[in-house]
């Protein structure tokens, strides 16, 4: 059976960070200076030695390989699942993925995901599956001529039997596809929903960051209420409104700022000067953006006065997690369409972890 470091590439050894590859250089007495692809060269040529050292790199790095920054989208069975690698052994009849990598020939590779291997996790019921599939064409001009080849992409898939869950670390829009992939694969004995990262929080973006013991650092929302038939001379009014309060501040005389705000609200008349003036501000905003910098956004007066009146469509989130007793900050966006979560920050196994029993355990 295969371990899990026989499933580590040499893609995966670019998504490093800097300082992880320079320290697994220095520990294999190897000089740690160069660009990131001259590290990763140095340090793949030791793991084509034998087993033993790809072992030795891969224990390393075992909780940063398969993460980095990438996107995280799960699925949830609706009745568990048992006894997934006897299925995945089964119905994949070209190869046992768990005694082999496969590598397919570059024309084989197609935007259907190819299961290329697979591994046992820390114990009998998680999996680790790798897929590769073709995410695009490049093009590379040689004389008076134009060459093209596939663009790849190897991502990984997580199974947990116990907690009956999958999680693929890909971009949400080939996330689908590569659960499909799985679901076919185990015969769709079981049925799989997309995990609503947002739905535990009432699609809430300050219930997720309470819940990660983060800060919200920066929102994207829509106005929950829509004004079709706001005309110009109505809009002015807003303005003037604005306006007479400036002044007000500006001079404090108190007569002008009830005449500006009368003549504003005769304008308005009477079916919109009944409507919540936040509405009127954000009307004909089809999204409204927030954010600041390293610090939390809720306290600041624009959010606090706004957030009643806005729909969440995605969010930053910033958070700390103990990784081997070091406090270390993770920055998460949230996208609650795609119903994914992406790491703008190194994610490690620990990172993915803490997000995870928090969205779906």
């Amino acid at each position: 059976m295969l371990k899990i470091s026989q499933l580590v590439l040499l893609n995966d050894l670019m998504h490093l960070p800097k300082e992880k590859l320079k320290e697994i250089c220095i520990d294999l007495d190897m000089t740690d200076d160069g660009a990131v692809s001259e590290l990763v060269s140095k340090i793949w040529s030791r793991v084509k030695e034998s087993q033993g050292m790809r072992d030795r790199i891969f224990d390393a790095s075992r909780g940063q390989i398969f993460g980095g920054k990438t996107s995280v989208s799960w699925y949830k069975f609706s009745d568990g699942i048992r006894g997934i690698k006897d299925l995945i052994v089964k119905n994949h009849p070209a190869f046992n993925p768990f005694e082999t990598v496969n590598m397919p020939l570059r024309e084989d590779v197609s935007s259907d995901p190819k299961l290329i291997g697979a591994a046992e996790g820390w114990n009998e019921h998680e999996y680790y599956l790798r897929y590769m599939y073709k995410v695009g064409v490049t093009k590379e001009i040689i004389l008076d001529t134009i060459e093209t080849r596939p663009k790849t992409s190897t991502t990984t898939l997580y199974v947990n039997e116990n907690e009956g869950f999958i999680e693929v670390r890909t971009d949400p829009k080939h996330a689908e596809k590569i659960a499909k992939n799985f679901a076919q694969l185990i015969n769709q004995q079981v049925v799989m929903d997309p995990v609503r990262v947002m739905a535990p929080f009432g699609f809430n973006a300050e219930g997720l960051a309470d819940a990660l013991g983060g800060e919200l650092i920066d929102t994207v929302g829509k106005p929950n209420l829509s004004l079709e038939e706001f005309t110009k001379p109505q809009a002015d009014s807003v303005v003037t409104i604005l306006s007479a309060l400036d002044s007000y501040f500006e001079n404090e005389d108190i007569l002008e700022l009830q005449d500006n705000l009368q003549e504003a609200r005769q304008s308005l008349g009477e079916e919109f000067s009944a409507i919540p003036f936040t509405a009127l501000i954000l009307n004909g905003m089809e999204k409204v953006g927030m954010g600041v910098k390293e610090r939390d956004l809720r306290g600041t007066p624009l959010y606090d006065y706004l957030k009643t009146s806005i729909e969440h469509q995605g969010c930053f989130i910033q958070f700390p997690v103990d990784e081997e007793g070091v406090r270390t900050m993770h920055t998460i966006r949230v996208g609650m369409q795609s119903n994914s979560i992406f790491f703008m920050s190194q994610a490690s196994e620990a990172a993915i972890d803490f997000v995870r029993k928090r969205v779906i355990l």
